[in-house]
């Protein structure tokens, strides 16, 4: 497999156990939070449609606008959705955008750095290519995580 279809096949297969997670916990649990400092079962849905988003942009954009500025208006646009249905409609959609975008970067690329969003490190390229795949794969266990603590410990 070449780079690109491997991101494709691993990106793809979190976001749909992301949302087979999400789909799974029941609607008067999608806001509970196990602690006032932690997210809620939605706020997490809503940060991965976020970040998303925010790669589109950079990705599209050569990284300008690749700021917190940016990631908060990504994140305001995300938490317009309450229903998880179609916040899962939409995050499967922008995966896929994402992951067509991102086929197209040259592996050789890859050890390029930039400024980081968050902080005023350098990061290289390679790690935001596969940053949606491990954002999704560290937030199922979130949300798994959350369903042992409320009794639900099915595997989905």
């Amino acid at each position: 497999m070449k780079p690109a279809e491997i991101l494709s096949y691993l990106t793809t297969d979190a976001v749909n156990y992301f949302v087979k997670y999400l789909k799974a916990i029941p609607s008067d649990k999608l806001t509970w939070k196990p602690a006032p400092t932690c997210k809620s079962p939605l706020e997490i849905a809503q940060e991965c449609l976020a970040l998303c988003d925010f790669l589109i942009l950079g990705f599209r954009h050569n990284f300008k606008n690749f700021n917190p500025q940016t990631w908060e208006a990504c994140l305001k646009e995300a938490c317009k959705f309450s229903d998880t249905g179609k916040l899962s409609v939409a995050l499967k959609r922008k995966t896929k955008e994402l992951v067509t975008l991102l086929s197209s970067v040259k592996t050789s690329n890859y050890k390029k750095e930039i400024k980081s969003p968050w902080d005023a490190k350098k990061i290289k390229l390679v790690d935001l290519v596969f940053d949606h795949y491990w954002h999704l794969s560290y937030h199922v266990g979130q949300l798994a995580y959350i369903q042992t603590l409320y009794g639900d410990t099915k595997f989905y």
